[in-house]
């Protein structure tokens, strides 16, 4: 039994598509997640304790915490929270 790949040549357009897409947004999330590294980063170096302590509990959480768990989070309970 082979895999007729030709197949997907009638879909190349939506293919190609979806890779402008993804890459878009690869380049959006590395761009903002280096620019709210770098502005925690900042904040923590601040001396107000205070400060420093709720930087790094978000930090820590979101180490701590599973990706899978996080959009769980993201997708059931959030709009529980903003009534959507």
């Amino acid at each position: 039994m082979e895999i007729d790949f030709s197949v997907l040549l009638n879909f190349k357009e939506a293919f190609l598509r979806g890779l402008l897409i993804t890459l878009q947004l690869t380049l959006i999330s590395v761009v903002l997640g280096c620019a709210l590294g770098f502005v925690l980063g900042v904040i923590r170096s601040t001396k107000n304790r205070l400060i420093q302590f709720l930087v790094c509990a978000y930090v820590e959480f979101f180490r701590g915490t599973s990706v899978l768990i996080e959009l769980f989070g993201i997708f059931f309970f959030l709009p529980l929270c903003v009534w959507v």
